[in-house]
């Protein structure tokens, strides 16, 4: 479906005059590049903060090769991960935006691999109109 984007910019420092000029529609279905390969996950823990918090929903595409500086979703020792593709001289690491986590090698010879590349967060600001992503 089609939502009306506006072509007006929202200041986040002092209030401005409004304008109800629709720049255009954005189909949501655009966001989607492969609808067969793409899912949303919850987020939990602080490792990616501030990119993206706990409670936010990524949006995942299983059919996206990663990119350096990529935030990937990868299966690393057993378990799912959301950290930042670091693509260095042949190594590939994973690294948290919050500092206070060690990067992560990621060994082809291991069962460690990409899952796919978040596209989108969505964070839900209002849980008065809407139920927490779990």
């Amino acid at each position: 479906f089609n939502l009306p984007v506006f072509s007006m910019r929202v200041p986040m420092g002092p209030a401005a005059v409004s304008f109800d000029d629709v720049d255009r529609s954005m189909n949501l279905n655009e966001l989607i590049k492969h609808p067969e390969k793409t899912f949303f996950h919850p987020v939990e823990g602080n490792s990616m903060e501030p990119t993206v918090f706990a409670g936010d929903l990524a949006m995942i595409d299983a059919g996206i090769e990663p990119m350096h500086n990529d935030v990937v979703l990868a299966y690393v020792d057993g378990g799912l991960t959301l950290k930042r593709y670091i693509k260095t001289r042949g190594s590939v690491w994973l690294e948290a935006d919050n500092p206070a986590y060690e990067p992560i090698h990621l060994n082809p010879e291991l069962d460690n691999r990409v899952c796919g590349v978040m596209l989108i967060s969505i964070r839900p600001i209002s849980n008065n109109h809407i139920r927490p992503f779990r």
